[in-house]
């Protein structure tokens, strides 16, 4: 328990209620902690912003992509049927969209 820890086991000359008062002397460095924990945060907020922007713009260059590659043959071809006279077909034979 705690207790055991600090009185090192009832070794110390004083008991559990007497070491709350004694300071603890851990060598730690703390000034600087909300600071820290501030450029953690916003490291944080930018990492997630640039997570955010890279999957919107992977995702308009796949729609983009897409888009060109289905519409290119079928704009010929349409082209052709609305050319050609007689033509019977439908724009539905010749792409599937």
């Amino acid at each position: 328990s705690w207790c055991n820890t600090v009185t090192d086991h009832n070794t110390r000359p004083y008991s559990c209620a007497e070491s709350q008062s004694v300071p603890l002397y851990l060598d730690v460095e703390t000034s600087s902690f909300y600071s820290e924990l501030n450029c953690a945060q916003i490291s944080l907020w930018c990492v997630t912003a640039l997570w955010l922007a890279h999957s919107i713009l992977s995702f308009l260059r796949l729609y983009h992509s897409h888009s060109q590659q289905i519409s290119r043959p079928c704009l010929s071809r349409e082209k052709e049927l609305l050319l050609a006279p007689g033509s019977k077909s439908t724009f539905a034979e010749y792409c599937i969209v």
